[in-house]
């Protein structure tokens, strides 16, 4: 099921897609997309990164907020994904939720590594 919302920010228009089933539906159902670009239009017909890339891409966004002590919420604002949506318009922006289960999961790959190194 997908139902739109229409936000806005200056002059260019934001079309929010809301996914009732998909891969992420379970952690987070909302996804945007510029209403008035033909790359937008060419990414609501399915014109994606793979899962595998999308993660990666995920991944690098989550090692920015932790290196730089970023908060998380930083990924809701308006002119940050407008920034990120330029710069890729593929790239399909998580929810916090989301951020928040990659952080978790990085922390306990990363913590038991961590202390096999210090004890050796």
């Amino acid at each position: 099921m997908l139902s739109v919302e229409e936000d806005s920010f200056k002059n260019n228009k934001l079309r929010k897609l809301t996914i009732k089933e998909g891969p992420l539906s379970d952690i987070c159902d909302t996804e945007y997309a510029r209403k008035d670009s033909l790359t937008g239009n060419a990414i609501l017909k399915g014109k994606r990164y793979t899962k595998q890339q999308q993660k990666e891409l995920r991944q690098f966004l989550v090692d920015w907020i932790i290196s730089d002590s970023l908060p998380i919420h930083i990924i809701q604002s308006k002119a940050f994904q407008r920034f990120i949506y330029e710069l890729d318009p593929a790239f399909m922006m998580p929810c916090e939720e989301t951020v928040r289960k990659i952080i978790y999961e990085t922390y306990n790959y990363s913590f038991p590594q961590l202390k096999d190194m210090l004890s050796v």
